[in-house]
């Protein structure tokens, strides 16, 4: 006998889901969610996936159900591929790495063109946010 879909039922099966995904990370699935994150690494996994950063747009995020690009390479396990010094230097600005990334400079204000008058001066991303986004990634191992 079928039963009319209320607000019970739906919160049934949602609990139900939520024990699906309890017993899943029991058995050893690692995942690195929102939940699972300071507050500072929460605010940096925002603005990768938001539109202050656009990480999305180039990189794999991990656990991430949204279209993503591959032009980058993935962030999942960047923290045991990069010490922290080297991932907050590429972070802030790929360029001293690789001269001709087509990675933006979130923290650098050297040899930028072309411009818009109105965001001379200022970097992408903020001190704070700069900080958020590298508590996430040194998660990310």
């Amino acid at each position: 006998m079928n039963q009319p879909v209320t607000r019970t039922t739906l919160m049934l099966g949602f609990s139900r889901i939520k024990t699906m995904a309890l017993i899943g990370l029991s058995c050893g699935v690692q995942l690195v969610c929102s939940q699972n994150l300071s507050e500072d690494a929460a605010k940096g996994l925002e603005i990768i996936k938001g539109r202050t950063g656009q990480c999305v747009l180039c990189h794999q995020i991990p656990n991430n159900p949204s279209p993503m690009g591959n032009l980058g390479p993935s962030l999942q396990g960047v923290a045991k591929r990069m010490d922290a010094a080297t991932l907050r230097a590429r972070l802030a600005d790929e360029r001293s790495v690789n001269p001709q990334t087509i990675m933006p400079p979130y923290f650098s204000l050297q040899n930028l063109s072309e411009l818009d008058p109105s965001l001379e001066g200022k970097t992408i991303l903020s001190r704070e946010e700069f900080e958020s986004v590298m508590s996430y990634l040194l998660q990310l191992n």
